[in-house]
């Protein structure tokens, strides 16, 4: 698993540039990155706005680790250690040290967070200035699980919210980490993309050299 713990805003955006890049060198070949939104082809006219979906409890559970990282656990006080448990996760220890969290209690798979995301992006696109297509990146939650099938609810769910509206994504792509999904809601199709480790852990440290 890539560690992404050490990720900023900056870092997630791109990131989100590279898998695209990457996966997609035809059309995303060269993609700028800006604000509103994130990513840009200018050659082909498309934004990507770049977001990260999260289960509830997960932002106080990064906060803590930001705290405890590399401590060692009989440091923590008992209190921060119940605060972490009652937002559904618990430290885990390599080496003697506090490394990373986890969920208290097996693995999530909820379209949720996604369906969520996007109601809220979609509220804001108006704002943002239009190109031929709009498409939103979304990380997916920490510590889950989603397959083939969930991607293909999830956009049949986009093509029912999209009905309506004015302002819409054409696409979003989900990376759920070793795989780019890619879900078009106006010709209802679902594409894969996955990668190796050793290409993600390359990529991986691309980012963290641009935002050093």
């Amino acid at each position: 698993m890539i560690d992404t713990h050490n990720f900023c805003k900056n870092s997630y955006e791109l990131l989100a540039k590279r898998l695209l890049e990457y996966s997609r060198p035809e059309e995303f070949g060269i993609l700028e990155h800006r604000d509103r939104p994130d990513l840009v082809s200018v050659a082909n006219d498309i934004g990507i706005e770049v977001t990260r979906a999260m289960f509830p409890g997960d932002g106080e559970a990064q906060g803590l680790l930001e705290r405890f990282k590399g401590k060692r656990l009989e440091d923590v006080k008992p209190s921060a250690l119940q605060l972490m448990k009652q937002k559904g996760y618990k430290f885990f220890v390599h080496n003697g040290r506090i490394g990373g969290y986890m969920p208290a209690e097996g693995m999530w798979v909820s379209l949720k967070p996604l369906e969520q995301i996007y109601t809220r992006k979609i509220e804001k696109l108006k704002d943002y200035p239009q190109h031929k297509e709009n498409d939103l990146f979304i990380f997916s939650p920490s510590f889950h699980y989603y397959e083939s099938n969930d991607l293909i609810e999830f956009t049949h769910w986009m093509r029912s919210q999209n009905a309506d509206k004015s302002f819409v994504y054409n696409r979003v792509f989900v990376f759920d980490e070793p795989v780019l999904y890619m879900c078009n809601a106006s010709i209802m199709s679902m594409k894969q993309y996955p990668f190796p480790q050793n290409v993600l852990n390359q990529l991986c440290q691309e980012v963290l050299e641009l935002s050093k």
